[in-house]
């Protein structure tokens, strides 16, 4: 390795590893308020879709996700 090319190199590598990026990442799904979360003691969500095999078998899933809250929890604000 050429020794000449050390100092550029780190002083690129500490540049890019110090300076960062101030702005933060937009997300990659940005789904209306109401598909959220909701303020109320249980929820769920759900997903339900079929699918097929490479040798035509058919499949169907059901998946579902629950969210309760514990027996006289405290609410944050």
């Amino acid at each position: 390795m050429n020794l000449s090319l050390l100092p550029l190199i780190l002083a690129t590598v500490l540049t890019n590893a110090c300076g960062g990026s101030s702005k933060t990442a937009a997300p990659l799904v940005t789904l209306p308020e109401y598909e959220g979360p909701h303020d109320s003691g249980i929820e769920w969500w759900y997903s339900n879709g079929r699918f097929t095999d490479d040798r035509g078998q058919e499949y169907s899933y059901h998946y579902v996700t629950f969210q309760s809250e514990a027996a006289g929890a405290v609410r944050a604000s």
